[in-house]
């Protein structure tokens, strides 16, 4: 596993030369665009047993999840709910606040690979990414 934090947008102009980002997979600072997503339907299960994507979020205005206000979660949540609402068709879903689950219905989500768990890695906890847990968080 390898990784970093960039819990700032401008960071990357800061710290672009340090290079971090493109060392893992070939990632560029700011691509233009994602690659497409492509394949995958023969993976053989004898290597691939599962698999996981993990997204972030940056939206202009608000500021990232490690320095983000409890009023500022709340608000990226509303404007997400609203967007991701407005789907049709196959990608039309619903989403499920964690705040109205139980320890049970979200544990047999986080056993089915859907729903990450609270985070409980230090380097997590101390950049804020738990921080007023489980408020203005969800699944959808």
């Amino acid at each position: 596993r390898r990784g970093q934090r960039k819990p700032q947008r401008h960071w990357g102009s800061i710290w672009g030369d340090v290079g971090l980002l493109e060392g893992v997979a070939g990632a560029g600072l700011c691509p233009d665009l994602p690659p497409a997503l492509q394949g995958g339907d023969d993976l053989d299960p004898n290597y691939v047993l599962s698999s996981r994507v993990r997204t972030g979020r940056s939206i202009k205005g608000y500021t990232l999840p490690p320095h983000c206000s409890r009023g500022e979660r709340r608000a990226v949540e509303k404007l997400s709910v609203e967007a991701l609402n407005s789907l049709t068709g196959e990608f039309k879903g619903k989403y499920y606040p964690l705040k109205s689950m139980t320890e049970q219905e979200q544990q047999q989500l986080i056993d089915d690979h859907f729903l990450f768990d609270k985070p409980v890695s230090p380097l997590l906890l101390a950049s804020g990414m738990a921080r007023d847990w489980p408020d203005a968080r969800g699944i959808w």
